[in-house]
């Protein structure tokens, strides 16, 4: 843990909202915040953070009432009882993670300071620990005769410092229970002076002291007065008077308030659960409490208790004193939550009204996988509709005010297949708040400029020397694939401004449309543009976000040129050069290519002769020896053509064929070459 200490955040769930009336805002570039008022109920939606790569929008929303609101509402009577024992010396909740923290048997090598008071660690609770002589102890309570000193937990050594048996605390801005007792009777004394006008509130220390202040209408002056009272009130902390003696002084209270006037009249007990009476048979003082709980009871006071820490006192016997239902009457407060249930605590004393706030996304944004997390856990209702919109549902209870209003939060993002535009409308129809099944007001749409994403993937494919450039691969249109299969997605709304497409050469040259495109035949390698672009229909001046302009986009669509290659491959024993070296013609249509056989080498026994023909279209050839020498070589050869369907097969672009020929004598005495081994060879090459 560091030096410096800091405060502990908390906040709590929004469930069930409850208002009367709720405005929501529409909100432009030139101002963010804009809050609306219908009544008396107001509503703001500001977008704090805009990720335009993401596409992502975090909202805040925030709900408050004015005090006019609650002016019909009844003034109540309100005794607030603060425990001042020795346990509400304690801390209010764990020590930061930034607290110093003196750790088991380290030496501090420096003297703490004799009137500090440390907290350490015991039963889940953090207990003073002060310095008495050269020991530091537990403080365990004061008596009116002195401090009462428990179980040692460190020493003082004149050279070492100050070393401890277990882990201590400084306090830094941990407040203890007492510190934060008085922070939410302030808290509870200006809400009701806000939202219940003539209400009165009363004050009641009980524990080693009664102390008690009169009752007071919360005028400005009687607010002030009773602010300055619980400043003033010492934290002498110690044992004297139990919770029954202080039932008996709250009994005179309400009978001197009722004197004056009957308001609904309730009673708020701050404890930690230590102030019990010296009788053993009942330590904790409920039993006695009992009895003058009914009394209060059948004047009509409600009775709340605030329980802080278990104290000698179980639970069950702080429950047992509150009013029905308990769990509008009784809250547990252990670890720091007394501000949080003292806030809902006067709600439900305020008789506040609750609503349900709902924001329905329109189909073209979604939630973001996180905040869809979020929302599950923290129990947020969220439905995705059969229209594409997504409703989320709050629940609020009033009354806030401006300085301190409900609110929540909320991250979604734009849905990847819709393109955006300008002054897209975020809100469904369903957006709005409800009391109970009946929507009592309706949110106007808010406009976010949405930046334009079409982003083009690059493809490539191959064709054989001779065919059209394929438009369609794999049963899907190349302009589809170039998109990334992210067609264009409207959802219904409209387009938000025009989409046009077109092709071009990298020289700049147009093509034209998909259906130009496929009548080109390459001769080569060749690679081709589609070209997108984007122009908006409306300016997005008065929307959340940078206003879209014309967007260009471009992907490449590159297409290799495969060509075939026929070759013969004679094989001899014996070879006349008389007549020159032969010649060899392959014929397809109304073409013929000539080519002059080459000898590979001349061995005692046996002559290979080579012929190719290179950079063939596809289609079906004849190859032919045009020479007498060997008249017998006529065969037919396909390139890049399947024999069983006549479909194009770029695996098919090398026909391979092996002539034997072997000489026997005539009669004539003449050689003749009669053909021992003829076939066809087709293999698999890349053809690039």
């Amino acid at each position: 843990m560091k030096q410096t200490g800091g405060k502990r955040r908390r906040w709590r769930k929004a469930w069930y909202v409850t208002v009367l009336t709720l405005v929501f805002l529409v909100f432009s570039c030139q101002s963010n915040v804009q809050a609306v008022e219908l009544g008396t109920v107001q509503c703001s939606r500001e977008v704090k953070k805009v990720d335009s790569k993401e596409r992502r929008y975090h909202m805040e929303l925030k709900v408050w009432t004015e005090m006019s609101d609650y002016k019909s509402h009844q003034p109540q009577d309100i005794i607030l009882l603060l425990e001042n024992s020795y346990s509400m010396s304690c801390l209010a909740q764990a020590p930061d993670e930034d607290d110093t923290v003196y750790q088991k048997g380290i030496p501090t090598l420096h003297k703490i300071s004799a009137s500090q008071t440390l907290y350490t660690e015991v039963e889940g609770e953090y207990l003073p620990v002060v310095l008495n002589g050269n020991q530091w102890q537990l403080l365990t309570g004061k008596a009116n005769d002195g401090t009462v000193y428990g179980e040692v937990v460190g020493t003082r050594d004149p050279l070492q410092g100050d070393i401890f048996t277990q882990d201590v605390f400084e306090k830094s801005e941990c407040p203890t229970r007492m510190e934060q007792a008085k922070e939410a009777a302030k808290q509870l004394i200006r809400q009701t002076a806000e939202f219940l006008p003539g209400s009165r509130i009363g004050l009641l220390f009980f524990g080693k002291s009664l102390y008690s202040a009169n009752s007071r209408e919360l005028t400005e002056s009687g607010v002030q007065s009773l602010l300055k009272e619980i400043s003033d009130f010492g934290n002498e902390f110690g044992e004297g008077y139990c919770y029954a003696e202080a039932l008996s002084k709250v009994q005179e209270m309400i009978e001197e308030l009722q004197i004056t006037g009957q308001n609904p009249c309730s009673l708020i007990t701050i404890t930690a659960g230590e102030a019990g009476s010296e009788k053993k048979e009942d330590p904790s003082g409920v039993t006695a409490a009992a009895a003058s709980m009914q009394v209060l009871r059948e004047q009509g006071v409600k009775s709340h208790v605030l329980l802080m820490g278990s104290g000698k006192s179980a639970e069950s016997d702080w429950s047992a004193l509150c009013s029905a239902p308990l769990e509008n009457h009784y809250r547990e407060c252990f670890q720091g939550q007394l501000l949080e249930e003292m806030d809902r605590l006067f709600r439900h004393i305020a008789d506040s009204t609750t609503v349900s706030v709902v924001q329905a996304l329109d189909p073209r944004f979604q939630l973001t996988e996180k905040e869809y997390a979020r929302l599950s856990q923290e129990e947020v209702s969220v439905i995705e509709k059969e229209n594409g919109e997504t409703l989320i549902a709050w629940e609020a209870e009033l009354p806030y005010n401006s300085e301190n209003p409900w609110k929540t939060e909320l991250e979604f993002e734009a849905k990847k297949d819709f393109p955006g535009g300008n002054d897209v409308g975020m809100d469904g129809e369903e957006s709005g708040i409800y009391w109970g099944e009946k929507q009592i007001s309706k949110c106007p749409d808010m406009e976010i400029n949405v930046p334009i994403r079409i982003s083009l993937k690059d493809i490539e494919d191959d064709i054989f020397l001779g065919e059209k450039v394929k438009t369609t691969l794999l049963r899907q249109n190349v302009e589809e694939k170039l998109l990334g299969n992210l067609i264009p997605n409207w959802y219904g709304k409209g387009e938000t401004g025009t989409i046009s497409y077109s092709w071009k050469r990298t020289d700049g040259s147009t093509v034209g449309s998909l259906k130009q495109l496929a009548e080109i035949r390459p001769v080569r390698d060749q690679e081709f543009l589609f070209a997108v672009t984007y122009t908006p229909k409306s300016q997005g001046n008065n929307a959340v976000g940078v206003p879209v302009q014309q967007t260009y986009s471009t992907g490449n669509y590159t297409v290799h040129v495969v060509s075939g290659t026929v070759s013969l491959e004679v094989l001899t024993d014996r070879l006349s050069e008389e007549g020159g070296m032969p010649v060899f013609s392959l014929e397809k249509d109304d073409t013929t290519f000539y080519r002059t056989a080459r000898l590979s080498s001349q061995e005692k026994e046996e002559s290979t002769l080579f012929v190719d023909f290179a950079g063939l279209p596809y289609g079906k050839y004849r190859l032919k020896q045009i020479n007498p020498f060997y008249n017998k070589i006529d065969q037919e050869c396909w390139l890049g053509i399947c024999s069983k369907d006549d479909t194009l097969d770029l695996g098919r672009n090398v026909c391979d064929m092996e002539i034997k020929l072997t000489a026997t004598p005539s009669e004539a005495g003449e050689l003749n070459y009669s053909v021992d081994t003829y076939g066809e060879v087709f293999r698999v090459e890349s053809g690039r």
